[in-house]
């Protein structure tokens, strides 16, 4: 009777231990697939975030550029016809004040931009976006405000700030998401 006894306890104890070990394995394995499966969301989600704030910058940036481009064109005409920089006719300040309007309308996308690359922490980006307030609002104080198109060398400039601070922020978007996977 006592080795009876004792095997029904020996059988136990290794039925026991077995579930006991299955289930912390169980346990454990389950906890880091969460954790994994989590931190892949996460990632995703941060690669969403960065593509669609890259997106609406972008946004801004063309509309910035595409006021540069119109100031351009209409400085070196009137460079060339030698007219007065001072004195814009009322079709070009038209055409101005269109591509003005979509430089304006385009600022909310660069808010929300900034909003999500703060939640993100990428700092970097935020400073190398934040660089173009000057340069535009010169462009704008002197077009818009002032009524004066800056001399062809002056834009060619602004263009070159423009390009420069681009340049910048697409690599500091570009370092901020090889550092997402790392």
């Amino acid at each position: 009777m006592a080795t009876e006894l004792l095997d029904v306890v020996d059988t136990a104890v290794k039925i026991g231990l077995g579930a006991l070990i299955t289930g912390c394995a169980t346990y454990m394995v389950n906890s880091t697939n969460n954790r994994n499966d989590r931190d892949k969301y996460l990632l995703e989600h941060k690669i969403n975030t960065l593509e669609t704030s890259a997106g609406k910058v972008d946004e801004y940036f063309d509309a910035w550029s595409g006021l540069i481009t119109i100031v351009g064109g209409i400085s070196r005409r009137m460079e060339e016809a030698g007219e007065p920089l001072n004195v814009i006719s009322k079709a070009r300040m038209n055409q101005i004040k269109e591509r003005d309007r979509r430089l304006v309308d385009s600022w909310p996308s660069k808010s929300q931009a900034l909003s999500r690359f703060r939640l993100l922490g990428a700092q970097n980006v935020i400073e190398a976006i934040n660089k173009s307030n000057k340069p535009q609002r010169v462009l704008r104080n002197k077009v818009i405000f002032d009524k004066e198109i800056p001399s062809y060398e002056e834009f060619k400039a602004m263009r070159s700030d423009l390009n420069q601070i681009k340049e910048i922020v697409h690599s500091e978007i570009s370092a901020f998401y090889n550092d997402l996977g790392a």
